[in-house]
């Protein structure tokens, strides 16, 4: 207080006066007045302080903007100074309980291309009276262990199927749910003799045929494959020819599973020797004098063998309608490539030995997947393959009634004209109204792939799912459309089960 006497020594004012005799808490009230003027004086102050004569008075206050009562939120200047982050501030043994106290919702990470596509796989499209065939066809593939009999599927198609792509994941597929195995169908000279699944070589005088058969080979009828190979002395002299039928080491499990080998030959007349060489020995041998008929030879091996020999001793031409290798229990598909074709011409085949090979396999199944050869051609085109599709659906309605059908739309093509979009709908629309008409299904290969220009995402994605030519799908893009196609063929089965 010596200054506040000082302050009124000089004002000429004493504490004994009795006109300023002030109590304890007059004393208190003046005091507070003098610092709230004084405050209050310093905020009137510039920010940079004041110069007074030859003086610089600094404003003392600390450096923050002055809020009025009125203002809602306060806003600190900055200072240059960098902000430190909570969860640096924070001790790292105590951020599980942060996690515990507040829940952070994590960003979802988008969908992949092929994830959203497997996440619109369209259904089977039938009537009821091809639902019902098909829930026929679930209970035979269902009792196949119990009855120890075996079931084939033939699955027929353009060059998409080629290399036993698309094939390769129904039939692994279907084997691990039904049981079976075995890669299937094959002839000594195929379209592409190294797939995924096996590997064919042949040696001697062979020559496929199909389609218009040469007048020297017409005696030869067609089977299940719309045409043969012809091992072919083409002399009067006795000839050995071989065919060799490896099964590739990365092929699926079941398809290296088999205990039954079939050979279906057509020797017209002639005469010689076949047999079956495995593992260093003889599985069997036969011979033939001359039989004019369809001649089966079926072999049985107590272990299955990686390779198999098939050794044909002739002097004159004799027709392979086929070669199988499967189990003797379960289902088998067959893969069947016919490349440049639109469709596949049953009624172009001899229809006795036809009945006769779908009778020994117990071909239950037929898949058609055609339509590039189509698309490719001129737009007229169209109207000539709708006669020619409904024509061979009725010959198959006519003739094997118990087979069902299953009709897979033309996929995606693009880069061959502008109006390729447009013939691909319209083949597509061929393949829907035929197939549903003729009671059999029908699945949209093309809205499965994503719909128009999908041909065109398919080969930019990484890996690349279709080729450079925008037509063909590469062996990723042929193994994820398959798998979309037994999807929706296992969604079909499960809803037919929960139905019983």
């Amino acid at each position: 207080m010596r200054w506040l006497r000082y302050g009124l020594g000089l004002l000429n004012v004493s504490f004994e006066d009795t006109a300023f005799d002030m109590k304890p808490l007059k004393s208190a009230l003046f005091l507070a007045a003098v610092l709230v003027v004084v405050q209050g004086t310093l905020y009137l102050l510039p920010r940079e302080g004041i110069s007074l004569f030859s003086m610089h008075i600094k404003n003392p206050v600390p450096e923050m903007v002055p809020q009025g009562w009125f203002t809602k939120e306060r806003r600190p200047v900055d200072t240059g100074i960098a902000r430190v982050a909570l969860s640096d501030m924070v001790r790292k043994d105590t951020v599980p309980l942060l996690r515990d106290s507040a829940r952070v919702k994590k960003p979802v990470a988008p969908l992949s291309f092929t994830d959203s596509l497997r996440m619109s796989v369209p259904r089977l499209e039938m009537n009821d009276t091809a639902r019902l065939a098909l829930s026929r066809l679930f209970r035979m593939l269902d009792s196949l262990r119990s009855r120890e009999a075996c079931m084939h599927v033939l699955y027929y198609g353009d060059s998409q199927i080629e290399g036993d792509r698309i094939t390769s994941v129904v039939r692994d597929s279907l084997q691990k749910h039904f049981g079976g195995g075995g890669p299937g169908l094959l002839l000594p000279v195929m379209t592409v003799p190294y797939t995924s699944t096996l590997r064919i070589e042949t040696s001697g005088p062979w020559t496929p045929v199909s389609g218009k058969r040469p007048a020297s080979l017409t005696k030869f009828p067609y089977g299940v494959f719309g045409g043969v190979s012809v091992f072919d002395p083409r002399r009067d002299t006795t000839v050995t020819g071989r065919c060799r039928v490896t099964l590739q080491p990365f092929a699926p499990a079941g398809a290296k599973k088999y205990n039954r080998i079939g050979l279906w030959l057509f020797p017209a007349g002639t005469e010689g020797t076949i047999s079956v060489h495995a593992g260093g020995k003889k599985i069997g041998e036969d011979t033939l004098r001359r039989a004019k008929a369809l001649a089966c030879f079926q072999y049985a091996t107590d272990q299955p063998f990686r390779k198999i020999d098939f050794l044909f001793r002739f002097h004159k031409p004799v027709a392979v309608e086929g070669i199988v290798l499967q189990d003797s229990v379960g289902v088998c598909v067959d893969n069947i490539p016919l490349r440049g074709r639109p469709l596949m011409s049953f009624s172009g085949c001899d229809l006795p030995l036809l009945q006769e090979m779908f009778r020994a396999l117990n071909v239950r199944m037929i898949v058609l997947q055609f339509g590039l050869n189509v698309a490719a051609g001129e737009k007229k085109g169209v109207g000539y393959y709708r006669k020619t599709f409904t024509r061979q659906l009725k010959y198959l309605k006519q003739y094997f009634p118990e087979v069902f059908v299953v009709v897979v739309g033309v996929t995606d093509m693009a880069g061959n004209g502008k109006d390729t979009d447009e013939k691909i709908r319209m083949i597509r629309d061929v393949q829907r109204t035929g197939a549903l008409a003729e009671g059999y299904a029908f699945w949209d290969a093309y809205r499965a792939m994503g719909g128009k220009n999908a041909i065109v995402r398919w080969a930019g994605h990484q890996p690349s799912l279709a080729r450079p030519d925008y037509a063909h799908l590469s062996y990723q893009g042929a193994q994820l459309l398959g798998s979309f196609f037994v999807t929706s063929l296992m969604q079909d089965y499960k809803e037919s089960h929960h139905a019983r």
